[in-house]
C-alpha cells in the first residue's frame, strides 16, 4: 500500500488540528484537504490522530519542518 518509511514510523506523534498539518506543509488547510482528496484520502472529522497523521504523510510525504527536525535528531 504505502512505501515504508522508518523516519515516519520514528516521529512521536501528538494530535493536530487539520491547520496544523497544513502549517507544517506552507499551505493552508482547504489546500491540504484538495491534495489529499486528490490522493484518495479522506479525513475524519475533529482532531487528526497520530493514525491519521502518519497516513498524511505517507500520501504527501514527509514535510520539511519535520524532515529539519528529524535530520537534527530532534522527535516530534
Amino acid at each position: 500500500m504505502y512505501e515504508y518509511y522508518p523516519e515516519i514510523e520514528s516521529l512521536v506523534l501528538k494530535v493536530k488540528t487539520r491547520q496544523m498539518i497544513a502549517d507544517e506543509y506552507g499551505t493552508t488547510e482547504k489546500t491540504l484537504i484538495r491534495r489529499l482528496l486528490k490522493k484518495g484520502v479522506v479525513l475524519p472529522l475533529g482532531h487528526i490522530f497520530p493514525n491519521t497523521c502518519k497516513i498524511i504523510y505517507y500520501t504527501l510525504g514527509i514535510p520539511a519542518t519535520l524532515k529539519t527536525n528529524i535530520n537534527n535528531g530532534q522527535k516530534q
